[in-house]
């Protein structure tokens, strides 16, 4: 059964990264709402053998495909007068919640592991 959407993280001047769940079959995605005041994103999507990448525009949304790979990085660049503005997300869905024998991340009070680095201007 898919759950629905749930926060995961926020990147400053970007926009919010969400994830969902498949529990059924072990699945989870990832995607991004860019925030209405960003500017153009380059957002790519890294989860094993897999790349894709996307240009998302303010207030935008983009999901990428549901996987069993339980590592799953997206990679966010964001060109202004400015400068540029970098931020990596790195999801691991493979870490057991504690005191749970197998993965269970399936619903929004269970998130999985997050290691987000931002790259200012």
């Amino acid at each position: 059964m898919m759950q629905p959407p749930a926060v995961l993280t926020a990147l400053p001047a970007i926009g919010t990264v969400y994830w969902r769940a498949d529990c059924a079959k072990e699945r989870w995605a990832i995607g991004m709402k860019m925030f209405r005041t960003s500017a153009t994103d380059q957002v790519t999507f890294h989860s094993g053998e897999r790349t894709l990448t996307r240009i998302v525009q303010p207030g935008e949304s983009v999901w990428f495909p549901l996987t069993a790979e339980k590592v799953q990085l997206l990679s966010v660049v964001q060109h202004t007068e400015a400068g540029t503005l970098k931020a990596t997300v790195n999801v691991n869905f493979g870490i057991p919640k504690p005191g749970v024998a197998t993965v269970a991340h399936c619903y929004s009070y269970a998130p999985p592991r997050v290691s987000v680095e931002i790259f200012p201007r």
